[in-house]
């Protein structure tokens, strides 16, 4: 008897001193308190009817449990919109590889594909999944729809494109009941690029910058109008010299750059293994590209390369949620004195720390270089 009692003195005790420890926390994050989403019987039952951007009218379960995520820029939204990404039950190879550090979640999730035009429809259905959140090309350019229509799983396309941006950040909320963190977290979103529209707007012709832009692997393959550089060197105030050629992603000839003689130079490494962004802290590989860049034959009677405003940017801030950050760097390079009270790096930090809970000193990386 009296052992039971010491023994359930001691069991006291252990609970007690392990109700006073402190949780760990992963590395990176910082302590944001989480509200839960939405889950009442109520509206898990509630049937809900949208429109995604296909435009295509998709009936649902409102704050679907087990999802599947194959588009990088999904999971990341979601978690702006303090979704939990513990519904997330698999994943494209790509989301997990580029966005380790920022997404750390996604690890341990089954993959479903390389990304999101190479699927393996035969694990989505095994894994049962209440709803696939793609982006409209995986609808357009794949066979998605045809595959996973008789297991009856629902398929919602968003697109992060700063034209739909708020629309599919709307249709986020009213998947899983976050239509106030969407509206919180779209018009933060949007107010950066609001101020720097304002002072762009009243710039003269003659005074705009001209842009040439460079991406891949390969030299002179540049960005026409309707690419996301293009979209972003335009909100931006400036002129893409490449906007008026065929296709999207156009080959030119080095002597045409040089006739062209833009006032800057921004290179984004796409195919590359090295593109900077989160976590990534080694400069030597875009200071070789600006070095390649610059030492080109001819390239010395460019106006870019001779008052040195030829620029490094990584994919990470060149696209879907980071683009309006991109925005505003691509501002400050193009109009130092007109943005000279801009700050885009801290700008950065404060929505990696807002709305994505994380520590941005951990995940200090390269996202320009030189820094404008």
């Amino acid at each position: 008897m009296r052992y039971q009692r010491l023994r359930g003195a001691s069991l006291l005790l252990v609970l007690m001193i392990l109700a006073i420890l402190p949780l760990p926390f992963e590395s990176g994050y910082t302590k944001k308190v989480t509200s839960p989403t939405p889950n009442s019987t109520e509206e898990a039952k509630r049937v809900i009817t949208i429109k995604d951007l296909t435009g295509r009218t998709v009936e649902l379960r409102q704050n679907p449990q087990r999802i599947i995520t194959v588009y990088s820029q999904i999971p990341i939204a979601m978690r702006c919109l303090n979704i939990g990404l513990e519904r997330i039950i698999g994943t494209d190879a790509f989301t997990v590889k580029q966005y380790r550090k920022l997404l750390p979640e996604l690890e341990g999730k089954e993959i479903v594909g390389q990304h999101f035009l190479k699927l393996d429809y035969e694990k989505i259905i095994d894994l049962e999944p209440d709803l696939i959140l793609a982006v409209p090309e995986t609808l357009k350019r794949t066979e998605i729809e045809e595959k996973l229509k008789p297991a009856g799983i629902k398929i919602v396309a968003l697109d992060f494109k700063i034209r739909n941006f708020r629309r599919s950040l709307e249709l986020l909320g009213r998947i899983f009941g976050r239509e106030k963190e969407a509206r919180e977290f779209a018009d933060f979103w949007f107010g950066r690029l609001e101020e720097v529209r304002k002072k762009v707007e009243g710039l003269s012709e003659e005074r705009k910058v001209r842009v040439y832009l460079e991406g891949t692997q390969r030299p002179f393959v540049t960005a026409s109008k309707g690419h996301t550089l293009d979209e972003i060197v335009t909100l931006a105030g400036g002129i893409n010299i490449s906007a008026g050629l065929k296709g999207r992603s156009p080959e030119v000839e080095p002597e045409w750059v040089v006739e062209q003689n833009p006032d800057v130079i921004l290179k984004y490494p796409m195919g590359v293994r090295y593109q900077g962004g989160f976590g990534k802290t080694d400069t030597r590989p875009f200071e070789e590209m600006r070095k390649e860049i610059m030492g080109r034959p001819g390239f010395d009677y460019i106006k870019a390369v001779r008052e040195g405003r030829v620029y490094i940017l990584s994919r990470d801030i060149l696209g879907g949620v980071f683009e309006n950050v991109g925005v505003c760097y691509a501002a400050k390079i193009l109009y130092p004195e007109l943005f000279k009270d801009l700050d885009p790096k801290a700008y950065l930090k404060q929505m990696v720390e807002k709305y994505l809970g994380l520590d941005f000193e951990r995940l200090r990386g390269v996202f320009v270089y030189p820094s404008p």
